[in-house]
């Protein structure tokens, strides 16, 4: 039987010494649910930031093209983002160091690690503006 407390334990410390507090924004709606361009926060979470690859074939005619996609993700605690209100659409901005700007990714959805309720994995896909990231 694992030490669900002790595990939750050792991930918070974890959290205190290497996360980073990401706020979730989402658009307001008025009264046609149309967006007002006004933005405001849903969520202030700490979170560990990492990337999942995925792998994503094109195939032609001569042959096929694999490449290598990088998912964003976020781990935090289950207790964090429970009855958080966060809905798909809702967004972070997180700083791009390649090209000295920000980059805006979306809110996909949360899955439960190993289904014991301590670390919860948000899944986030970035929101194409032109530029490579």
């Amino acid at each position: 039987m694992i030490n669900t407390k002790f595990e939750l334990y050792k991930f918070r410390r974890e959290l205190k010494r290497n996360g980073k507090n990401y706020t979730f924004h989402r658009h307001k709606l008025n009264q046609f649910n149309e967006p007002t361009g006004e933005l405001e926060d849903v969520l202030t979470i700490c979170c560990l930031y990492h990337e999942v690859s995925s792998f994503k074939t094109t195939s032609t005619a001569d042959g096929s093209t694999t490449v290598t996609e990088k998912q964003p993700m976020l781990l935090c605690a289950v207790e964090d983002v429970k009855d958080s209100g966060l809905k798909i659409g809702d967004f972070i901005k997180v700083d791009d160091s390649v090209y000295g700007d920000e980059k805006v990714l979306r809110f996909v959805g949360i899955v439960d690690i190993q289904n014991y309720g301590i670390i919860a994995d948000i899944s986030l896909e970035v929101v194409e503006d032109g530029f490579e990231s």
